[in-house]
C-alpha cells in the first residue's frame, strides 16, 4: 500500500531535509506542500514536481499523512487539525511552543487515534545507532540536562531523515499507538510569523 504524504512548511528544514526525503521515499507518494507563504510553498513544490496548496485543508484532502516543518507555536493547531481529519502526523521537536500547546496536541492525537511520531532524525544516523548500541546500555542518567555533539553533514541528515520517514510511513498504514514527547522553547524568532497565520 502506498502512503500519500503532504508537507506543511516551506522553510529551511522543509526545503533542505523533508522535501528531498519525501521526494525519494520508496513506497510513498509526495502529495504536495502547504505553507503560510504561498510563494515559498510554490517554489519548493515546483522543485520537487508536486502540488502547492493555498489552503492547509486542501492539502489534507489529498494525503494520508502530514510531515510538519513549521515553528513549534504553529504545530499544535495544524497537527490537531490534521489528526482530527484522520491523518497520521510526523512532528518536529519541540512539538509545541509551550506545555499547554503540547498537551492539547497530545489530546487531539489520542482522541483521533491516529499514528504520530516525532522526527528524531539523528536516531537513525549510523554514528548515533552505533553510540546507542555500544555506550547507552552502560549509562545510568540521573536527570538534568546535557549537550550533544554535532555530527551533522547534509548527506547524513538527509539519509537519516529518509529512514525516519520510511519507518513512519510504514507505521502510518499499520496500527500503532500515538506517541508524544516533551516540549522545549520555541526555536527561532520566525515563530511569531506562524502564530498569526491561521490554517485555512
Amino acid at each position: 500500500m502506498t502512503v500519500t504524504i503532504g508537507l506543511a512548511g516551506a522553510g529551511h528544514r522543509a526545503a533542505g531535509v523533508h522535501a528531498p526525503s519525501l521526494a525519494s521515499l520508496p513506497g510513498a507518494r509526495f502529495a504536495g506542500i502547504w505553507a503560510p507563504r504561498a510563494q515559498a510553498a510554490s517554489a519548493l513544490a515546483d522543485k520537487h514536481a508536486v502540488d502547492a496548496y493555498e489552503h492547509f485543508g486542501d492539502m489534507l484532502d489529498h494525503c494520508d499523512a502530514v510531515v510538519f516543518a513549521v515553528p513549534p507555536a504553529a504545530q499544535p493547531d495544524l497537527a490537531s487539525l490534521a489528526a482530527g481529519r484522520g491523518k497520521a502526523v510526523l512532528l518536529e521537536i519541540p512539538i509545541a511552543g509551550d506545555l499547554a500547546g503540547a498537551e492539547e496536541l497530545a489530546e487531539a492525537i489520542a482522541t483521533a487515534g491516529v499514528v504520530s511520531q516525532i522526527a528524531l532524525t539523528w536516531r537513525y544516523a549510523s554514528a548515533v545507532r552505533r553510540f546507542l548500541e555500544t555506550s547507552v546500555p552502560r549509562t545510568r542518567p540521573l536527570g538534568g540536562s546535557g549537550r550533544g555533539a554535532h555530527l551533522r553533514t547534509r548527506s547524513t541528515m538527509r539519509r537519516s531523515t529518509v529512514l525516519v520517514a520510511d519507518r513512519w510511513a510504514a507505521f502510518a498504514v499499520g496500527s500503532i499507538s500515538p506517541t508524544t514527547t516533551s516540549v522545549g522553547a520555541p526555536c527561532c524568532s520566525g515563530c511569531s510569523r506562524f502564530r498569526s497565520a491561521s490554517p485555512r
